[in-house]
């Protein structure tokens, strides 16, 4: 290495990546050229790797080149030229890196290998202890470490995320929950309200008035009935207060009675297997799932008869809707999410939001069957575990 640049990074001859080896991306931060060289030979005597090395003379530029640049592993000297790397490592951690981190020390210490380790170092070195063997052990050591954090921070990641769905998803239930309790609290009675005033006046009409206005009379009374018919399907399509009270099966029961009176569509609904309650999160998943699958039958089949069967068993529930309508060629479907999807990218991130597998089945002229499989450890109480 024959000089530093302006900016203190130091270029580093390393030998070019071989298509056979992992390249590793390391950074070197020390201020002695002889130990980065050092460093340097031992490091490319290591044959699973190929280098790409990134030295610093001094480690001001070290946070923001870690903020710009992935590193598999930094190695930074515990005694710098006017700071110490302990320091530094701090800062390293503060800014939320996790890279790997090993530190060089001058010789080996157990009082200053527990502060290290305390700081947040993922291992150190005694630089009169640097061989390509110990080096190479070093190195496993704090990659396989890395790889470990890396695992627990996605896990954690994973968790958090699926916690933020569930409380969306709540958010967005009780949201429903509050409209539909407006709508039939409020507006189905000031309606019903109305509908008697009509009647009242109706009756108080002079006889010769009462023939004159009885057409328009009755097509209010028809408008009344039927905006009020409207608002409690409307607020049974937000949220069936049976769903809350009486649990999955019996809101789905009551759903599938209206969506029969309002389509004319022939509903046959069956339970079988245990009687335990779901989580609430399941229901409430599960009764949406069987919402979207009937309004696509209404929308889109042409079907006379739809079949609703669910089974509880001892490993597992199924949740299956099944019609006897014109079918669909699967490959012809639009993207997943488009207006025209049919609401079925919806259904499956549902399925897949509890724990459960979602299938389709379905031709065209034969029908079309979809049905959501739950392991029961997870619909009856522990974490989800998709299939």
């Amino acid at each position: 290495i024959s000089h530093f640049s302006k900016m203190g990074c130091r270029p580093a001859v390393c030998p070019p990546p071989r298509n056979t080896m992992s390249t590793l991306r390391v950074l070197i931060v020390d201020d002695d050229e002889g130990d980065v060289e050092l460093l340097r030979r031992c490091l490319a005597t290591l044959p699973e790797y190929a280098l790409d090395l990134t030295a610093l003379d001094r480690p001001e530029p070290m946070l923001d080149l870690l903020a710009r640049a992935a590193f598999d592993v930094v190695f930074l000297d515990y005694q710098l030229n006017g700071s110490t790397g302990l320091d530094w490592l701090r800062r390293v951690r503060a800014s939320g890196c996790r890279t790997p981190v090993v530190m060089l020390t001058g010789q080996g210490n157990e009082q200053i290998a527990v502060e290290l380790m305390k700081a947040g170092a993922t291992d150190y070195l005694a630089k009169v202890l640097l061989t390509p063997e110990t080096l190479g052990h070093v190195l496993r050591n704090a990659l396989h470490i890395g790889a470990l954090e890396q695992q627990a921070l996605l896990a954690k990641e994973a968790r958090r995320d699926e916690e933020i769905s569930r409380r969306f998803v709540a958010i967005q239930e009780e949201e429903r929950r509050q409209l539909a309790a407006e709508l039939h609290d409020r507006a189905s009675p000031n309606l019903s309200a109305l509908a008697i005033n009509l009647g009242l006046i109706a009756d108080t009409l002079p006889e010769h008035a009462a023939g004159k206005f009885a057409d328009l009379l009755d097509d209010s009374y028809a408008l009344l009935n039927d905006t009020i018919a409207s608002i409690r399907a409307i607020s049974a399509d937000f949220r069936s207060p049976l769903l809350d009270y009486a649990g999955f099966w019996p809101a789905l029961e009551s759903y599938a009675q209206q969506f029969s009176r309002r389509t004319g569509i022939t509903v046959h609904a069956e339970k079988s297997g245990l009687d335990a309650q779901l989580l609430p999160d399941i229901e409430t998943n599960l009764f949406r799932i069987a919402q979207q699958a009937l309004t696509n039958c209404a929308e889109h089949s042409l079907a006379q008869t739809v079949y609703i069967d669910y089974a509880k068993n001892a490993d597992s529930i199924e949740l299956a809707i099944s019609d006897d309508g014109v079918g669909f060629d699967t490959e012809a479907l639009p993207p997943a999410g488009s207006a025209t999807d049919h609401g079925l990218a919806t259904m499956r991130e549902r399925a897949d939001f509890i724990g459960g597998r979602f299938s389709l089945e379905t031709r065209p002229g034969r029908g079309t069957r979809i049905a959501v499989t739950i392991p029961a450890a997870r619909a009856f109480g522990e974490p989800a575990t998709p299939l």
